[in-house]
């Protein structure tokens, strides 16, 4: 009798550590975690005590369910992302906030759902110094899970020298707005395209670099002035390359098309609005080439070169990215071990090469 006592107390409690809410339920009880990696979570049980943002409405809910909080500290300022993608089973979304006060810091940043199948990917621009609120969650009435999420560079490709001499990069899908932010911070804009060759290679080589069929934004917008279309850059419009009936500031999802996005499948440019239902990637050109290749996660802060540079380059050479190919081989395996090598070399080079 005593022995099986102690089975089914083993039971109970065993059953009670399963059934408890996360430790991070609540946004006072925010995880703190830092730099790039992979954190693994469960919100079967989570309760949801944010506040809901229009910034969050995705299928008609702003609501994000089944929330538990992190506190988290970037390596650096620059793109950033947090991706569920591949590492989760059930609908999550995500929203992020800047400072980790709760309510929500002192504002939300990004917010997205359903960037690949049912997971998510947000994005936005880190700033030197903040730490961010990430509030992991489902969609209203999906199911919790236990999973995983990613913390990484925001740079999905790139940069890559194009014929311009600029240097372009494809970040991970954010709102127009977020888009030209993160260009900026990177110390550009959204892109210009002056001619079809320049067109061409941004729906190539940079939106679909790994074939994949893509929508990105590029830096022309009539938000300032309704019909007067400028890019962001300051240069005059000598080259537009509209879809078919566009631009017709007509939206079936509601508010202006003010922001121009180009198709990857045929180069063609679209008005839309500020965040529609789907994925954007915000393509950004720079002036003149990288300045430092083995500045991976494109950090400002000293020492610009760290550990993080590693990391990141092990990302992107596991993702596939051109920019991994260090070593500029042509011949297959494209990437390959010497890249590593290579990459090591430009590191102990540091930002003079």
């Amino acid at each position: 009798m005593k022995n099986s006592l102690s089975a089914a107390g083993l039971v109970l409690a065993a059953g009670a550590v399963a059934c408890a809410q996360p430790a991070n339920d609540n946004c006072a009880n925010a995880e703190a975690i830092s730099g790039f990696g992979t954190f693994s979570y469960d919100n079967t049980l989570a309760t949801a005590d944010g506040v809901d943002n229009s910034l969050c409405n995705f299928s008609g809910s702003a609501a994000v369910d089944h929330d538990i909080w992190y506190c988290w500290a970037p390596p650096g300022p620059g793109p950033v992302r947090v991706t569920t993608c591949g590492a989760a089973t059930n609908d999550t979304k995500i929203a992020v906030y800047d400072g980790c006060s709760c309510p929500e810091g002192s504002g939300i940043v990004a917010c997205s759902d359903d960037n690949c199948a049912l997971q998510t990917t947000v994005a936005w621009v880190a700033l030197p110094g903040h730490t961010y609120l990430i509030r992991m969650g489902t969609y209203i009435n999906a199911a919790g899970a236990p999973g995983a999420f990613t913390t990484g560079s925001g740079i999905l490709h790139g940069p890559i020298v194009g014929p311009s001499g600029h240097s372009y990069s494809l970040l991970d899908p954010m709102n127009w707005t977020a888009g030209e932010a993160a260009a900026v911070a990177m110390g550009g804009h959204l892109a210009t395209v002056n001619d079809a060759a320049e067109n061409e290679f941004l729906r190539a080589q940079i939106l679909g670099f790994d074939g994949a069929d893509r929508r990105g934004w590029i830096g022309l917008t009539d938000d300032g002035h309704e019909g007067t279309f400028t890019w962001t850059s300051g240069e005059p419009l000598i080259y537009t390359n509209w879809n078919g009936g566009e631009p017709n500031n007509t939206s079936g999802t509601g508010g202006p098309e003010n922001f121009v996005e180009m198709f990857g499948s045929n180069g063609q440019w679209n008005d839309t609005i500020l965040q529609p239902p789907f994925s954007l990637y915000p393509l950004v050109e720079v002036a003149g080439p990288p300045a430092c290749y083995a500045n991976c996660d494109g950090s400002t802060l000293a020492p610009i070169l760290n550990v993080n540079d590693f990391l990141c380059f092990n990302n992107r050479f596991q993702s596939g990215d051109t920019y991994a190919n260090c070593d500029g081989s042509t011949l297959p395996p494209v990437l390959n071990v010497n890249d590593f090598l290579c990459f090591n070399n430009s590191f102990a080079a540091g930002c003079g090469r």
